[in-house]
């Protein structure tokens, strides 16, 4: 529905695939300019390890010189042991839901997760 409306308002998209020759490179290329990431790659429900092809890409996005804004959880972190699964996002904020996460509660967690902010989504706990 989002990239619709994106379309709709004449704003260009550009796509990556993971079969990319080189991951790092396009990264480069496709946040050039850009003054904050988002991560919203992965979610709370992830578990296992990464696949090389998701690791190459957080990589890229960990070497870049830009700010990093983590949704709910920087993508590839266990959000219960604070963890990487392989790898995960080094962000400089984090907007997470409701609560925090009990993983972000260790010291290892904020080289991840950065400054944190809790945002409410109309759950009552």
């Amino acid at each position: 529905m989002n990239l619709d409306v994106l379309e709709s308002m004449g704003q260009t998209i550009e796509q990556m695939t993971l079969t990319d020759d080189n991951i790092a490179e396009r990264v480069e290329t496709l946040t050039a300019g850009a003054d904050m990431i988002v991560d919203s790659l992965f979610g709370t429900g992830l578990s296992g390890q990464l696949g090389d092809e998701y690791n190459q890409l957080i990589k890229s996005l960990n070497s870049l010189n830009c700010p990093v804004l983590a949704v709910d959880i920087p993508s590839g972190l266990d959000c219960d042991t604070s963890q990487p699964l392989r790898t995960a996002i080094q962000a400089d904020y984090t907007v997470t839901f409701v609560a925090l996460k009990r993983g972000f509660t260790t010291k290892k967690a904020a080289q991840y997760t950065g400054e944190i902010f809790i945002a409410s989504i109309g759950i009552v706990r």
